[in-house]
């Protein structure tokens, strides 16, 4: 079984390179001029690349996954580019939205183009991918800012006249990102924290795999539930941290690592990609029925829950990170349209083996 779940896992990052946007490329669609169409704000000298919104964050917007691009036609091709991942299947969901986006705003005579610039989260890969976008002409980019050497490649855009928006993961240094979509990170932590608590009856060991440590949000997620566990809950105990680089198979060993290091471990609270790996190694072991697992939900992980070998996922909306991120952006880019806040929070449905059809209901994906 263990060779057959690698090897799927392999095909799976095969395909998942196969189907990345070369930037050199760039979208297969040529700027177009549209007779009568309206001229967009970023087209104008009176747009502003960056504006600071007053109020700082608002939880799930009422709008979440159901915004709409504003009703007029640019004059001539708004270009939009999302730079995406492949670490985790994760991005799967991510991708489902921007192409939503972009069949929603090609109407509107827009491009979008999803752009992966490495195999992994290298700030110089993404930071030359930001250079190339703004001198092959784009009006917008969305980005993680997964950590602050991203920072000076994101400001240096919006200093020459692109409107960039994170999405995912941010970091809270300062920077010109318009606005934020995406989990309130250490708030997912927390939240964690108290589902693995309810399921542990507040005693245990619990051991922690996270993606990457350098990777703002990753840390996030693990502070939030750090500082829970110690505050609340003195009867549980974190035995180790360690970092699986968003990799099921590397997981795989380290839960069986714990396992031998720790007999007695109560449960595995995985931060980001790869949870299958842990679930998998508890499967082999025989401890499926007595170590808990508690992660952030990916799409792979649904016969895990529906089995009840995953306690709970927290689910973050990457549906709406991807296609609403990028709708928001062209709003501001087409007609000066802020949201709200600076950051919008997205919904923390917690995915259970009694609330599974109701998450895989609402298509958010993860």
């Amino acid at each position: 079984m263990k060779k057959k779940f690698f090897a799927l896992t392999a095909a799976v990052l095969m395909l998942a390179a196969l189907s990345v946007v070369l930037i050199a490329g760039g979208s297969k669609g040529d700027d177009s001029t549209v007779g009568g169409g309206d001229v967009p704000y970023a087209m104008t000298s009176d747009f502003k690349s960056y504006v600071k919104i007053s109020k700082v964050s608002v939880l799930r917007p009422d709008d979440e996954r159901t915004v709409q691009p504003v009703n007029k036609v640019a004059s001539k091709t708004i270009k939009i580019a999302y730079l995406g991942g492949q670490t985790n299947p994760f991005f799967d969901a991510v991708y489902a939205g921007v192409e939503a986006a972009k069949e929603e705003l090609a109407p509107h005579n827009v491009i979008v183009d999803w752009i992966i610039p490495g195999a992994s989260f290298g700030t110089g890969d993404y930071g030359e991918a930001i250079e190339t976008l703004v001198t092959k002409g784009y009006h917008g980019i969305v980005t993680m800012i997964f950590n602050e050497g991203m920072i000076p490649y994101v400001d240096s855009a919006v200093n020459q006249g692109v409107a960039v928006a994170s999405a995912i993961v941010t970091s809270q240094e300062p920077n010109k990102a318009l606005f934020f979509i995406g989990q309130d990170l250490y708030a997912g932590g927390v939240k964690a924290a108290h589902a693995l608590a309810d399921e542990l009856d507040e005693k245990g060991k619990v051991a922690i795999i996270t993606g990457f440590f350098a990777i703002y949000g990753h840390e996030q997620r693990r502070l939030g539930f750090e500082d829970t566990i110690a505050k609340e809950y003195p009867g549980i105990e974190v035995v180790g941290s360690v970092e699986n680089l968003d990799q099921a198979d590397k997981g795989y060993e380290q839960t069986m690592d714990f396992l031998t290091a720790h007999p007695d471990l109560a449960a595995i609270y995985n931060t980001a990609g790869g949870p299958t790996g842990a679930v998998e190694a508890l499967i082999q072991a025989g401890k499926i029925d007595d170590v808990k697992v508690v992660c952030f939900y990916v799409p792979e992980l649904e016969p895990y829950v529906r089995a009840g070998q995953v306690a709970a996922g927290i689910a973050q909306d990457a549906y709406a990170e991807g296609r609403d991120t990028t709708i928001r952006l062209f709003n501001y880019l087409m007609d000066g349209v802020l949201p709200e806040a600076q950051n919008l929070f997205t919904e923390m449905f917690v995915v259970t083996p009694d609330t599974l059809d109701e998450f895989i209901a609402s298509k958010q994906g993860a």
